[in-house]
């Protein structure tokens, strides 16, 4: 029973990233929009109150993929103006995520940490 669940969600999963990007593997040259659109839909599979950082929504290496300079930091920018920089009023992410108290909410490593709501 528990290798058919464990089988069930690995194929569930697998099916969201081929909706998101087709049989094309995230890489240096993935635009940077389409990261952005799968970091966001990434959040909804967070359980509420689970601290994370932009990376952990992705798979290890193929963050390891994405140049460190020039995209990562701009996704980061991006992603974090997403959910708390207002457009046209108010954020388009309003209430989905918080940023973690104390020292800026940010690792010794200068990442921000964030919380699902």
């Amino acid at each position: 029973m528990i290798e058919w669940k464990s089988t069930y969600y690995v194929n569930e999963c697998l099916e969201d990233y081929l909706m998101t990007f087709g049989n094309n593997a995230i890489t240096d040259t993935t635009p940077r929009s389409e990261l952005l659109k799968y970091a966001i839909g990434e959040v909804s599979n967070l359980i509420s109150g689970e601290e994370f950082k932009l990376c952990d929504l992705f798979v290890p290496y193929e963050w390891r993929r994405l140049p460190t300079r020039g995209v990562r930091s701009v996704l980061g920018t991006e992603f974090f103006n997403y959910f708390f920089k207002p457009k046209n009023g108010e954020p388009e992410g309003l209430g989905l995520i918080q940023t973690r108290n104390g020292a800026d909410g940010k690792t010794p490593q200068g990442q921000r940490v964030y919380q699902r709501i």
